[in-house]
């Protein structure tokens, strides 16, 4: 996901609440911005233990990523970075290996210079892995998002017609549809 441009005034959401059924650590909205709850009524010192999706967490060594999900199927150069790409979901999943197979959910992440992930973005169709980040998974829809995380910092456009809703600089998540097409977290400046 690109970075956004559009900057909104920081309208509603305060108060929005974290949910009984989230897991510890969890983001909360405080007025226009996002806290890391690491405990429950207790703010975590930095956002790093709420920067997870589903098995992968920000900070999480790179071996450990690739005994999780296997060797990534594409890397990808952009803006002096390099971006590995892990295939979550298949078409015809379980089929004989000659069948014909398309990436349908994919995690791109970045490795920091110790080899361990500053960013992670994953994108596509719903599966049944259904990784989430506060409560919210591929396929939610647009009021599910705003009921968790409140009104976004900044709006713009993605990707293949999409609509980046950026929470400041370690969270964003892509609409398509309005429902949920990516969800993009990293360590602030990756």
């Amino acid at each position: 996901m690109r970075r956004v441009l559009l900057l909104l005034p920081a309208l509603a959401g305060f108060g929005a609440p974290a949910f009984a059924d989230d897991p510890l650590p969890h983001y909360v909205r405080t007025g226009s911005d996002l806290a890391c709850q690491q405990e429950a009524g207790k703010t975590a010192a930095n956002d790093t233990p709420c920067l997870a999706i589903g098995d992968v967490q920000i900070g999480m060594r790179r071996s450990r990523i690739e005994f999780r999900l296997g060797k990534p199927v594409q890397t990808i150069e952009a803006d002096g970075r390099t971006y590995y790409g892990y295939a979550l979901n298949w078409s015809n999943a379980g089929q004989a290996l000659n069948a014909s197979h398309q990436v349908l959910t994919s995690a791109m992440v970045s490795y920091d210079a110790q080899g361990t992930a500053d960013s992670l973005q994953i994108a596509g169709e719903p599966w049944d892995g259904a990784w989430r980040f506060c409560g919210l998974t591929l396929g939610d829809s647009a009021s599910a998002l705003r009921t968790r995380l409140g009104e976004p910092l900044q709006t713009g456009p993605g990707d293949a017609g999409a609509t980046v809703l950026s929470y400041g600089p370690s969270v964003a998540i892509g609409l398509r549809n309005d429902r949920i097409s990516s969800i993009r977290i990293a360590k602030s400046g990756a």
